[in-house]
């Protein structure tokens, strides 16, 4: 009735009462969302535990925390006079790093709230951080950081040092998708990361791209690594970097390095010039150098190309050793995907999708390849372009495939178009012979050759057997048997 009051309707002044919208209509918050905030604020913070205090309309209710992940439960202990503690034992035991304080409320637990002024608590332990503030909805978060503090600093030239500790066994740097490490070396009283120095198969390469993390071997086990706060600000005092930038123009890469309480971290990325970078210039790029290619004379030069330019191996690697020696007087090229690999020893690099590259692929008497070459490329007269491949068909390949729901569209189109352009392709048996040509719709000259990676199997290089027995520890009448599995 109009004028009549309703205790309950009346807002308390430490309430966080809301009205809530129920079809056209403002209705009230269910009873256990009515009443008195129980206001919660940290007030210590040590390796064992954590203090709070609890104010408000409800600060003689039991408090208890609460994991945002798995629920899991953490009771509060009573101090009296408001005072609450809680043991963060399990806190940081688990793998859970966001915990909320609740309090209880008419037979519900619910969260707390706090003032968004109130001191923020942080406490760093042998293996983490643990933060204990108000967070912007007010609500007091006990967070738990799993990680490693060290005292590190990175210099101009993107070395890291982690500072030695008792119980810091290694360190390395870990891609955090490809799961490929880069071990850290003892130097002068610390631990020297330097990822400029990465070798893959006893050969440098570049940083491969994406995210690469700091870790350390604790206990048998592997922390992620975090600046101390000390480490960050000695490194400003001393005028070292706590982020450092480098361009590897070898590998094609930018390099930057990055200290944090968070972490330590390098990211690897492609590095292009601005008219390479894009699809709008990547495709600009095709149309002027297909256009100009017919006007420029073949150069006496061989152009390599394995996997796309991920690696330095396969059929095109044998050849090259040949070839480099046989045609000594040509200029070889090596395509490189940024951040895969280096040329070889005795190759220039090219670049993949780089300017130079699309100028380069249209004007080499020799084009050889292991995999499938760019669509746009489109074979000159007089040019010899040989498809060596890459295994032996014991799957339907190409265009023997039932279907192509799989794959893009098109692709039975363009691979047809892709084969016109070879003139000829390798086969290392007869039993590739008679696949090749129909999955590839190949209709020039088959060379059944055997395979150019195997020549070394067959006909090896005494010196060099000796020399890799020597380098692995063999004796020379050890018998080996390798097991080689397929790489899937």
């Amino acid at each position: 009735l109009p004028g009549a009051t309703d205790p309950a309707d009346t807002p308390d002044p430490g309430s966080r009462q809301r009205a809530l919208r129920s079809g056209n209509r403002l209705g009230r918050p269910p009873a256990w969302r009515r009443g008195p905030t129980t206001i919660v604020e940290p007030t210590g913070l040590d390796d064992e535990w954590l203090t709070v205090v609890a104010t408000g309309g409800r600060s003689d209710a039991p408090l208890r925390l609460r994991s945002a992940q798995s629920g899991r439960l953490v009771p509060g202990e009573s101090l009296g006079d408001g005072q609450w503690r809680f043991s963060l034992r399990p806190v940081r035991a688990g793998n859970e790093p966001s915990w909320r304080v609740e309090v209880a409320a008419n037979d519900r637990w619910r969260e707390t709230g706090g003032r968004l002024a109130a001191s923020r608590l942080a406490r760093w332990g042998r293996y983490g951080q643990t933060v204990a503030q108000v967070a912007a909805n007010g609500h007091l978060v006990l967070r738990h950081r799993h990680v490693l503090p060290v005292v590190a600093t990175v210099d101009r030239d993107l070395r890291i040092r982690v500072g030695e500790q008792p119980h810091l066994r290694q360190v390395r740097l870990r891609h955090v998708d490809l799961l490929i490490d880069l071990p850290a070396q003892r130097s002068e009283g610390c631990w020297e990361i330097d990822p400029t120095a990465a070798v893959r198969f006893g050969l440098p390469v570049p940083l491969r791209p994406g995210t690469w993390q700091a870790e350390g071997l604790v206990d048998g086990s592997w922390w992620k690594l975090a600046a101390l706060p000390e480490g960050i600000h000695r490194s400003r005092r001393r005028d070292e970097p706590v982020r450092a930038q480098l361009d590897d123009r070898t590998g094609r890469t930018r390099l930057t390095a990055s200290l944090s309480e968070d972490s330590v971290t390098v990211c690897s990325s492609a590095w292009y010039t601005d008219e390479e970078r894009g699809r709008w210039n990547q495709a600009i790029l095709t149309a002027s150098t297909t256009r100009a290619a017919p006007r420029r004379p073949l150069r006496r030069a061989v152009l390599y190309e394995s996997f796309d330019g991920q690696a330095v191996g396969g059929h095109p690697k044998a050849m090259f050793r040949t070839l480099r020696h046989d045609l000594s007087d040509w200029d070889h090229y090596w395509v490189i995907s940024p951040g895969a690999t280096y040329a070889p020893e005795g190759a220039r690099p090219l670049v993949r999708l780089s300017r130079e590259y699309f100028e380069r692929l249209a004007d080499p008497r020799i084009v050889i390849a292991n995999a499938a070459l760019p669509k746009h490329f489109r074979r000159r007269d007089g040019q010899v372009v040989l498809q060596t491949w890459h295994g032996t068909p014991l799957k339907r390949l190409r265009l023997d495939m039932i279907t192509f729901e799989h794959v893009r569209a098109g692709y039975a189109a363009d691979s047809i178009v892709e084969a016109e352009q070879w003139t000829h392709l390798i086969s290392p048996s007869p039993y590739c012979s008679g696949i090749f040509p129909r999955a590839f719709a190949f209709s020039n000259e088959l060379l059944e050759i055997g395979a150019p990676g195997n020549d070394r199997l067959i006909d090896p290089d005494d010196d060099e057997v000796i020399a890799i027995r020597e380098r692995v520890g063999l004796a020379a009448h050890q018998r080996v048997v390798l097991f080689a599995p397929t790489w899937r």
